[in-house]
């Protein structure tokens, strides 16, 4: 099937609350899987309050932006302006094969069927009324912008294989990426995958759908930044047995007896955790610190990195060392604490903005980042975990069995050694 060449026209008086909400992006992630998008109109009286703030998002769009004057108050004079620009585009550009009018509740019956009439396909958008569905039956296709009922996730492994998709890309990208991004990298690892076949219109639905991931605008723009969160997963309900002491990660096929020593230069157990926790660059920080620099961060708007450790630095001099400020902030940012968001500005490289989250259990968070490190670590090198030693690197007061959930939760490959 041939690529079309597409024409798309947005009255964007009559469909507001859609433009605001993203409905253009979902529209061309549709249609780019369908051809080329070759002309952009967007209509309106840009000096209504209402919809002016919308000029810039529609602009990095690519939509031409036609200004309509209401000489009468209350009247929108969009339709008549779109009407003549769409039948003079299809007789100026006739290898346009394909028409989108979203126009909301306007009767452009006439229109569609003239389209139609001249070979064209014809793709309608708007509210669901009985307006629409007389407009509908001119069209090819008629797109609704008012569903919003939740796509229904397949429970089948051919949805947790592609969520799993998702995130483990979105890891090997630093923890974020911007939307199209995150799916091209996907594609080029699974062509297979399309998040409509696990019941999902858009991808942006699909990661939506996805607890560990979140989804976060980037500033000045329509689109989208997808990054990681690290809380701690759900329990399987089948984890191993974690035992108080000399527990052994499984190293494959070696025996217990093959195992290297356990200590360098005669270090303690506790001295080698925190060597495997440097390792990851991962700095412990006493806990009184950690919590003070905590509440002074939540307090603060969005920064860079850089301007947020200056800061913290001048309202924490005589309290924190600027090394100890720079330890916590990425124990946060490990801990998946922030929201990140992209400041872009005409003419100046793209900066990074990190917020921190207020969280009542920011502690618990902290330790399973910890956790999941250290264990991999000692993993690694095939080494024994001893809970009291892992208890005291800790922020938060566990149970033994709070904290050998924990454990079992932070890796689920820990196996007691037999005999």
């Amino acid at each position: 099937m041939n690529a079309s060449n597409i024409a798309v026209f947005v009255d964007v008086e009559n469909l507001t609350h859609w433009v605001k909400h993203s409905g253009p992006d979902d529209l061309f992630e549709d249609l780019n899987k369908k051809g080329s998008v070759i002309v952009r109109k967007a209509y309106g009286n840009w000096s209504n309050a209402s919809i002016s703030s919308l000029q810039v998002s529609l602009d990095k769009l690519g939509f031409d932006l036609s200004h309509s004057f209401h000489p009468i108050s209350g009247k929108n004079s969009a339709d008549i302006q779109l009407t003549i620009d769409v039948v003079e585009c299809a007789i100026r550009m006739p290898e346009i094969d394909c028409y989108v009018l979203a126009t909301g509740d306007s009767d452009f019956s006439p229109l569609f069927r003239k389209l139609r009439n001249m070979g064209k396909e014809v793709i309608g958008v708007g509210p669901k009324s009985p307006l629409s569905k007389s407009v509908a039956s001119s069209c090819s296709q008629y797109i609704y912008t008012d569903t919003h009922t939740r796509p229904s996730r397949e429970t089948g492994s051919g949805y947790n294989r592609a969520a799993a998709l998702a995130r483990n890309t979105l890891r090997n990208l630093n923890g974020y990426a911007q939307c199209l991004e995150l799916k091209k990298r996907m594609l080029e690892l699974d062509p297979s995958f399309d998040e409509k076949k696990h019941g999902f219109a858009t991808f942006r639905k699909f990661l939506e759908y996805i607890p560990a991931i979140h989804l976060t605008p980037i500033s000045g723009s329509r689109e989208m930044i997808a990054y990681i969160d690290r809380k701690k997963p759900a329990s399987t309900g089948s984890t191993d047995a974690v035992t108080k002491h000399s527990v052994v990660p499984n190293c494959g096929a070696e025996k217990p007896e093959s195992k290297p020593a356990l200590l360098e230069n005669k270090e303690s157990t506790s001295d080698m955790y925190q060597r495997f926790l440097r390792s990851r660059h991962w700095h412990p920080v006493a806990k009184h610190p950690l919590i003070r620099v905590y509440h002074s961060l939540a307090e603060l708007e969005p920064l860079s990195r850089h301007d947020m450790e200056d800061t913290l630095v001048k309202h924490l001099k005589d309290e924190v060392s600027w090394s100890i400020i720079r330890n916590c902030v990425t124990i946060f940012m490990k801990s998946g604490l922030f929201t990140l968001s992209l400041k872009i500005e005409e003419d100046a490289p793209e900066s990074k903005l990190w917020k921190l989250e207020k969280r009542d259990n920011y502690l618990r968070d902290i330790d399973f980042s910890l956790l999941t490190r250290l264990l991999a670590s000692i993993e690694e090198n095939c080494q024994i975990i001893d809970c009291d030693d892992i208890h005291s690197l800790l922020y938060g007061h566990y149970t033994d069995n709070q904290l050998e959930r924990m454990i079992s939760d932070a890796s689920t490959k820990l196996t007691t050694p037999s005999g």
